[in-house]
C-alpha cells in the first residue's frame, strides 16, 4: 500500500494553491538572486545559456594561464603545463576594491574567493531590493557552503611570493571569515556559518538557513556556495577518481566516465514568505521544505547510498507537505559517472515508488552538463536554475546526452531526462520541483522549490500628472555612467514595471554614493526618454529640465577648500533641510515641483534623503533592476620574474666512488671518552694491540663479545647473545657510564661467500639484525647526549672494481646506520668500509671526522661517494639486448603497479610468456568476468584489465601467489615454469613492502617483512637460475637506498643490497642491473600507499618511466638512478643536509637555488613600491616635506600611487594593522616612536602630518627622500 503524505485523497493534490496553505508560515521565499558562471557575468546570461543549450566548458583564459605560469616560474618550476578543461570564470583577478573601502595593497593580498562572494552577496541584496544601508543591524544570517582546497591557495602563494605580507593579508585568506567579512562589512547580526560537506556544502547551507530563519535565529538569510580552481594543471595524482577523461559531464548517458570541473560563485537571500509578501518583495520561487541526512555505512567512506537518498527526499517531502505526484522536476546532482548516475536514480525511484506507480512524470536534469560540477558550490547553483526554471515556466535541456545509461532503466523509473527546451506545464497544480546534492563526505541534501504565489498586482502609476524622482548613483564616474547604460538597455527589453515601483525600489533599494543623478518624471516612457537622450560621457553642467547630477568627497570637519568637498557638518545640514522639503512636497500632495526641484538638488549635492517617507501609504512593491557595476580593477599578487636558469643535469644519476686524501690526524692527538666496541669473540681484525691502544685513548672502554648467553665479565667487558634483549640490558647497565661512542665491527671477519639460504640468514644477523637490535636498545635506554656510532665492515661496496669479493649483505648495514642518525637527532652515524689491507690508524682517524657518512679503503686509499649524472651514451652494452619471441620473464610483483607496466611494455616489443609472482593471490580468471561487473575493486580491476591487455597482444600470462623470500615455494614455481616453456630468458625483481614507522616502533617480525623480498629474494631468484643464461635480471631499488628518510630503515638497506648484489652478481658475469626509482607519478607503491610523490625528485610519469627502464637496459651499468630533481622547490636543499658528495653540476644548482632563495627572502624583507606617490589635494600643489613623507608611506603600505592630502585613512581601506605598519615606518624614519593610535587618530595625510611636525622633531629635508629608499 502507498504512503499519503497529507493523508489527503488524489483528488485534493489538485486543490487550489492561492489558499492560505501557499504562505504557511514554514514557506521560505527567495527574493534575491545573484552569481558569476562560467561564459555568464550574472544570472540573466546563466539562465540564457541553460535553455539554449550552452557547453560553458572551455580552455583556461590566456589570462589566467599567464597569471599560473608566472608563480610557477617565480617557484622554479615546469612552466609549460597541461591545464584541464573546465567551466571557468573569466576575470577572477578584478576588483572593485575601493566601493568596499580597501585598499589596493589589502586587495591584493586576499583570496579572490573573498573578493568574488563579496561583490556577489552585494548584488544579491541589490536584486532584492536591499542593498546600501537598508540592513544593518539587522538579524540577518550568512550561510557559506565551502570547502578549503588541499591543492592550492592564494595565501600559499602569498607565503611563497610576499612572506612579508602574511602578517596584514591573514585575515583576507582565512576561509571561516569569507561569511564573516560580509557581517563586518554590512554590521549584520544573525548567524555566520561555514558549511563543509563537501558537495553538498552549499544546498545544505540553504537548509541550516531556513532552519534559522524559522526558529527565528535570523530575519533574513544569505546564502551562497563559491569555488575557483586557482591552479587548473592536469595532474594525475590530484584526481579524486571521478573525473572525466574528456572534461565533461555527460549526467546519465552510457558514454559517461566522470565529471568536469567547473567554476561559479552564487548567492540568494531567504526570507520568511508570509513577510516578504508582506514586504512587497520581488519573489523568485519559494522553498517549502527540506532535509539532509548521512550515507551512514556504504561501500566505502565516499560511496553514495541509493536508500540513504530516497530517504532524505522522502523527508523533504514531509516537511514540504506535498505529495510526491505534484513533483514535476528534479535537479539532479548528475556527476556523471559510471556508479553515481545509475545509483542517484535508484534513491529517486525508491523514494517516489513508496507513494506512487507513476512512470516517466517527472522530469530530470542537471547544470553540471552546461557548466561542470562545482563541488562545494553546485548545490546553490542548482537550486538557482531550479528558481529560474520555476520563475520562466520552462525547463532547460540536459546536454550531451545521446544513449541513456544501459544501467538505468527510465522507462521503468518515475523520471525522464528534459532533453530539450520544454514549457513547464502541470495538471492544475503549482509548479514543483527538487533539488539534489550528495557530498562526498556522505551528507545528502534534498529541496523542495514551488513556483511564487500569485499576488494582487499594485496597479502601475503611470499617471502624467504624478511627478516621480528616479536617482542612480556609483561611487565613479566610470560606474555610474556603466549604470546609466544598463538601465536604459534594460528598460528598452523588459515590460512596463510602473513607474512608482521603479522609483521606489531605485531609490530604497539601493545605496546612495558620491556620484548621483536624479531625474524627475512623470512616467515610464518619460523616464526611458530622458535616460536616452543622456550621453553618458558628459553627465556634467546642463543635463535638461528635470535631470540633476553631482558628485562630493567627502573629507574631514575642516573648511572645505575643494569644489566638491563634502564635511560631516555640511552633508547634515543639507540632509536636515532635504527633511524640510519631503514634508513640503508630501503636504502638496506630491504635486509641488520646486520641492521635488530642492530636494534633487540637495540629493546630489550629498544630503542622505530619506526616500522611505516619500513612500508611506503608497502601493508599491519591489521590481527587479540593474545591480551595482562594479568598477574592478586587477588586484593580484605582483610576482617578481626570478626564472633562474639551473644546469641539466638529466634523469640518470649513480654513486661512483672518488679517491679522497687520507685524513690527516697523528694518533697521539686521538682521545675518546667513553667508548662501547662491539665484536665477534673471534675476531681476528681487532687484535690485542688495536684493543690496547683504546683502552689508553678512552677514559673507558666498554668491550662486548658476541657469545652464548648473557654475561658481565668484569665492571668494563661484557659477553652477550646478539638479541634484542641482551642489547637492552647491556645499555641499561652502561647508563651511568656516559657512553659517547660505539663501534660495531661484527661484519669485518665477514668474508666467505653466501652459499645458502641460511649463510645468507646468518651474515644479516651478524650486521643488519645486530645494529637493529643495538639501535633498538638505544632508543629504549635513552643514552643521553651525544652518541657515535660507527659501523666498520667488510667490502660492501664495488668502490674500485678491483674487489676481489662484494659483500651486499654488509652494506644492508650501512643502509639502516644511516636511517638511525635520520632517526634520532642524538645519535651521528659512520660507514667505514675495508679490505683485507687496511690500517687501523686510518680507522682511529675517521672516528674525529664526520665530513663523509660512508667512506672506503681499498689497498690503503681512501674512497668516498659522489652522486654525480650519468651519461647513458657512454655506458653502451657491447652486445644489444632483446627481447625475445616466446621469451619467458618472470615479474615479481608483476601484477603490482610498475610490475604491470613494465609487464605491458614487454609484451608491446614481442609475444613473450610472462610469469607474475606476487603475495597475494589473483582471483580465478572464471570470476574476473564478475569482478569487472560489480565494479568495486578499481585496484583489482587495473591489474586485471592489464593482463588482458598483454593477452590481446599474443602475450601469455600466469600467475602464481608466493612469497619470494621462501627457497622452497619459488624452487616449485620456478621447475614448474621450466616444465612448462623451457629456460627462463630474464627476471624483473619488483616485489616489496612499504615501510611503515621508525626502528624504535617496529618488531623483528615487521622488520623482516621488508627485508625479506628484497634481500631474500634477490638472493633466491639469482640462485635458482644459475643454470639460465639470463639475458638479464632487473632489481627495482628506489631513491630511499641513496636519500632514505626518517621511517625508512628497513627499506634503505633492502635497497642497498640490491644495489651492491648487481655489482656482484656483474662481476661474476651475470648481467643485473638495480634501478634505483623515484616514485611514479599514477602508480607504484608512493601512489598506493598515498606518499607525497613529489619530493627532491619530480615524480615519473608512467610513460616516462617505461622509456628509461628501455634505456637503462641498453646500458652496461649495475647501479642507476632514474629521477628528475626539481631545482625549483626549496626541498632540493635537502641533498645537502645527506652526508654524500654531490657532483660539480649538482652543487651549482644548489648554489643557484640558495641565492635564488635569498632573493626572494630579500623580496619579503624589504620590498617595497618604488613608485613615487601623486600628492594632490591643494590648488598650488605645495606639500611640507612632512606631507610628502606621510604619503608616501601610506602610498607603499596601502597600495596607491595617487593620494590626496585630506584622504581619509579607514575610506582607503586601513585598519589597525596597516595603523601599526605605517607607524613602525615613520617610526624608524624620524627616530621617534609613533603609536598606531596617533594614525588611526589624525586620519588624513595633512592631519598626521601637522602631528608630527608639532612633535618638534627638528626634521631634515630630505624626510620624503628617506621616505622613497626606506628599506626595512
Amino acid at each position: 500500500m502507498k504512503k499519503n503524505l497529507l493523508n489527503i485523497d488524489s483528488e485534493t493534490i489538485q486543490a487550489d494553491f492561492t489558499s492560505l496553505e501557499r504562505i504557511a508560515k514554514d514557506a521560505i521565499a527567495i527574493i534575491g538572486i545573484a552569481g558569476k558562471f562560467p561564459m555568464a557575468e550574472n544570472i540573466e546570461d546563466f539562465w540564457n545559456n541553460l535553455r539554449n543549450g550552452i557547453d560553458c566548458i572551455s580552455d583556461l583564459p590566456e589570462a589566467r594561464k599567464n597569471d599560473c605560469e608566472a608563480y610557477l616560474r617565480f617557484k622554479g618550476e615546469e612552466v609549460n603545463q597541461q591545464y584541464i578543461k573546465a567551466g571557468f570564470l573569466a576575470e577572477i583577478d578584478k576588483f572593485d576594491f575601493k566601493f568596499f573601502k580597501l585598499s589596493p595593497k589589502e586587495a591584493s593580498l586576499m583570496d579572490p574567493i573573498h573578493r568574488l562572494f563579496l561583490e556577489t552577496v552585494w548584488q544579491t541584496l541589490e536584486d532584492a531590493g536591499y542593498g546600501g544601508q537598508k540592513l544593518t543591524g539587522s538579524r540577518t544570517g550568512i550561510y557559506l557552503g565551502y570547502e578549503p582546497s588541499l591543492m592550492d591557495s592564494y595565501g600559499r602563494m602569498i607565503y611563497d611570493v610576499e612572506r612579508s605580507s602574511l602578517q596584514i593579508c591573514a585575515a583576507g585568506n582565512i576561509p571561516a571569515l569569507i561569511p564573516s567579512r560580509i557581517s563586518y562589512a554590512l554590521d549584520l547580526k544573525g548567524p555566520t556559518l561555514m558549511i563543509d560537506t563537501a558537495c553538498s556544502s552549499s544546498l545544505v547551507a540553504v537548509h541550516l538557513a531556513c532552519q534559522g530563519l524559522r526558529t527565528g535565529d535570523c530575519e533574513l538569510a544569505i546564502v551562497g556556495g563559491v569555488k575557483i580552481n586557482l591552479y587548473p594543471i592536469h595532474n594525475p595524482e590530484e584526481k579524486l577518481g571521478i573525473e572525466s577523461t574528456d572534461f565533461i559531464t555527460k549526467s546519465f548517458d552510457e558514454d559517461s566516465d566522470g565529471t568536469g570541473s567547473g567554476e561559479g560563485v552564487a548567492a540568494v537571500l531567504l526570507k520568511p514568505l508570509y513577510k516578504a509578501i508582506l514586504d512587497k518583495d520581488s519573489i523568485y520561487a519559494v522553498i517549502k521544505g527540506s532535509a539532509i541526512n548521512q550515507d551512514g555505512s556504504s561501500a566505502n567512506l565516499t560511496a553514495p547510498n541509493a536508500l540513504a537518498q530516497a530517504d532524505v527526499i522522502e523527508q523533504a517531502w514531509k516537511q514540504a507537505g506535498i505529495h510526491p505526484e505534484t513533483i514535476s522536476y528534479i535537479e539532479a546532482h548528475g556527476t556523471g559517472t559510471k556508479i553515481g548516475d545509475p545509483i542517484e536514480i535508484d534513491g529517486i525511484t525508491k523514494a517516489f515508488e513508496r507513494y506512487t506507480d507513476r512512470k516517466q512524470f517527472c522530469g530530470l536534469g542537471s547544470t553540471k552538463t552546461n557548466i561542470g560540477h562545482l563541488y562545494e558550490a553546485s548545490g546553490i547553483v542548482g537550486l538557482i536554475k531550479a528558481a529560474l526554471a520555476l520563475k520562466n515556466a520552462e525547463l532547460p535541456p540536459i546536454i550531451h546526452f545521446n544513449t541513456p545509461n544501459q544501467r538505468i532503466l527510465f522507462e521503468e523509473s518515475p523520471v525522464y531526462v528534459v532533453d530539450q527546451l520544454t514549457p513547464w506545464e502541470t495538471e492544475g497544480y503549482p509548479r514543483r520541483c527538487g533539488v539534489n546534492a550528495f557530498g562526498f563526505s556522505g551528507t545528502n541534501c534534498h529541496v523542495i522549490l514551488e513556483e511564487a504565489p500569485i499576488i494582487e498586482e499594485y496597479e502601475a502609476n503611470d499617471n502624467n500628472d504624478t511627478l516621480h524622482v528616479f536617482t542612480i548613483s556609483a561611487k565613479s564616474s566610470s560606474a555610474l555612467s556603466s549604470l546609466i547604460t544598463e538601465y536604459r538597455d534594460y528598460f528598452n527589453k523588459v515590460e512596463a514595471l510602473g513607474i512608482n515601483n521603479i522609483c521606489y525600489t531605485a531609490n530604497t533599494g539601493r545605496g546612495h554614493y558620491s556620484h548621483r543623478l536624479a531625474i524627475i518624471v512623470n512616467s515610464y516612457s518619460d523616464l526611458k526618454e530622458k535616460l536616452n537622450q543622456l550621453e553618458v560621457s558628459k553627465i556634467i553642467g546642463n543635463l535638461g529640465t528635470g535631470v540633476y547630477y553631482g558628485e562630493h568627497k567627502m573629507v574631514g570637519n575642516k573648511t572645505a577648500k575643494g569644489e566638491n568637498d563634502l564635511t560631516e557638518k555640511a552633508k547634515q545640514a543639507l540632509t536636515n533641510l532635504s527633511m524640510e522639503r519631503i514634508r513640503d512636497f508630501l503636504v502638496s500632495g506630491k504635486s509641488s515641483r520646486d520641492a521635488l526641484d530642492e530636494i534633487c538638488q540637495l540629493y546630489v549635492g550629498g544630503s542622505d534623503v530619506d526616500w522611505e517617507s516619500i513612500y508611506q501609504n503608497e502601493k508599491v512593491k519591489k521590481v527587479r533592476l540593474p545591480v551595482y557595476p562594479f568598477d574592478r580593477t586587477r588586484c593580484w599578487l605582483d610576482i617578481p620574474n626570478q626564472e633562474v636558469q639551473y644546469e641539466d643535469t638529466g634523469l640518470y644519476y649513480s654513486i661512483i666512488w672518488k679517491p679522497e686524501e687520507i685524513i690527516d690526524n697523528e694518533l697521539k692527538e686521538f682521545y675518546a671518552e667513553n667508548m662501547m666496541i662491539i665484536k665477534d669473540s673471534s675476531s681476528k681484525t681487532i687484535d690485542e694491540d688495536a684493543l690496547s691502544f683504546l683502552r689508553k685513548r678512552c677514559k673507558t672502554l666498554i668491550e662486548v663479545e658476541i657469545g652464548r648467553g648473557y654475561q658481565r665479565v668484569n665492571e668494563h667487558k661484557f659477553i652477550i647473545e646478539n638479541i634484542e634483549d641482551d642489547y637492552l640490558t647491556l645499555l641499561s647497565e652502561c647508563q651511568g657510564i656516559g657512553l659517547n661512542s660505539i663501534v660495531h665491527t661484527l661484519t669485518l671477519d665477514n668474508k666467505e661467500s653466501v652459499a645458502s639460504v641460511e649463510d645468507l640468514s646468518e651474515n644479516l644477523n651478524c650486521g643488519l639484525y645486530s645494529l637493529f637490535y643495538l639501535s633498538k636498545a638505544l632508543a629504549k635506554t635513552l643514552i643521553s647526549g651525544e652518541i657515535k656510532l660507527f659501523l666498520l665492515s667488510y667490502c660492501t661496496s664495488e668502490a674500485t672494481g678491483n674487489e676481489k669479493l662484494i659483500k651486499p649483505e654488509n652494506v644492508a648495514m650501512f643502509g639502516l646506520g644511516k636511517i638511525i642518525e635520520r632517526e634520532n637527532p642524538e645519535i651521528r652515524c659512520k660507514c667505514i668500509d675495508v679490505d683485507d689491507n687496511f690500517s687501523i690508524e686510518n680507522i682511529y682517524a675517521e672516528f674525529q671526522d664526520f665530513k663523509n657518512g660512508q667512506v672506503a679503503y681499498r689497498d690503503g686509499k681512501r674512497y668516498i661517494e659522489e652522486f654525480r649524472e650519468v651519461d647513458l651514451s657512454d655506458n653502451k652494452l657491447k652486445d644489444e639486448y632483446k627481447i625475445r619471441d616466446t621469451g619467458v620473464y618472470i615479474i615479481t610483483g608483476g601484477a603490482g603497479g610498475i610490475g604491470l607496466e613494465v609487464a605491458k611494455y614487454l609484451s608491446s616489443r614481442n609475444k613473450v610468456k610472462l610469469a607474475f609472482i606476487n603475495r597475494s593471490k589473483m582471483p580465478e580468471r572464471e570470476n574476473w568476468e564478475d569482478i569487472v561487473a560489480q565494479n568495486e575493486d578499481r585496484k583489482l580491476l587495473s591489474k586485471i584489465y592489464a593482463v588482458q591487455s598483454i593477452e590481446k597482444n599474443g602475450s601469455e600470462v600466469v600467475c602464481y601467489s608466493a612469497d619470494v623470500s621462501n627457497f622452497n615455494e619459488m624452487e616449485g614455481i620456478i621447475n614448474e615454469l621450466r616444465l612448462r616453456y623451457g629456460k627462463i630468458n630474464g627476471i624483473i625483481h619488483g616485489a616489496g613492502v612499504p615501510p611503515y614507522g621508525f626502528i624504535s616502533d617496529k618488531s623483528i617480525k615487521s622488520f623482516s617483512r621488508v627485508i625479506g623480498p628484497k634481500i631474500q629474494g634477490a638472493w633466491i631468484l639469482d640462485q635458482l637460475t644459475q643454470d639460465d643464461e639470463l639475458d638479464f635480471l632487473v632489481m627495482f631499488s628506489s631513491v630511499a637506498a641513496i636519500f632514505g628518510a626518517p621511517g625508512q630503515g628497513d627499506y634503505t638497506a633492502a635497497n642497498l643490497y640490491l644495489d651492491s648484489f648487481a655489482s656482484l652478481l656483474n662481476k661474476r658475469g651475470r648481467r643485473a642491473l638495480t634501478i634505483d626509482w623515484v616514485q611514479w607519478l599514477e602508480t607504484g607503491m608512493a601512489v598506493d600507499t598515498k606518499a607525497n610523490v613529489n619530493t627532491i625528485f619530480k615524480a615519473l610519469p608512467t610513460v616516462q618511466g617505461i622509456e628509461a627502464f628501455e634505456k637503462v637496459l641498453a646500458t652496461d651499468l649495475s647501479r642507476v638512478l632514474v629521477g628528475e630533481i626539481d631545482y625549483g622547490k626549496e626541498m632540493v636543499l635537502l641533498l645537502e643536509k645527506y652526508p654524500i658528495n654531490l657532483s660539480i653540476k649538482l652543487r651549482r644548482n644548489l648554489e643557484k637555488q640558495k641565492k635564488s632563495l635569498g632573493a626572494k627572502s630579500n623580496n619579503h624583507k624589504t620590498q617595497i613600491d618604488k613608485v613615487k606617490v601623486d600628492l594632490k589635494g591643494r590648488d598650488n600643489n605645495q606639500y611640507t616635506e612632512m606631507e610628502k613623507m606621510v604619503a608616501q608611506i601610506w602610498g607603499e603600505v596601502l597600495g596607491y600611487q595617487e593620494l590626496s592630502i585630506d584622504d581619509n585613512f579607514y575610506e582607503l581601506g586601513g585598519d589597525s594593522i596597516l595603523a601599526i605598519k605605517i607607524g613602525s615606518r615613520i617610526s624608524k624614519l624620524i627616530n621617534k616612536k609613533l603609536n598606531f593610535s596617533d594614525v588611526a587618530t589624525f586620519a588624513t595625510i595633512s592631519e598626521l602630518a601637522k602631528y608630527l611636525e608639532e612633535l618638534d622633531l627638528n626634521q631634515t629635508e630630505d624626510l620624503y627622500l628617506k621616505a622613497v629608499n626606506f628599506e626595512l
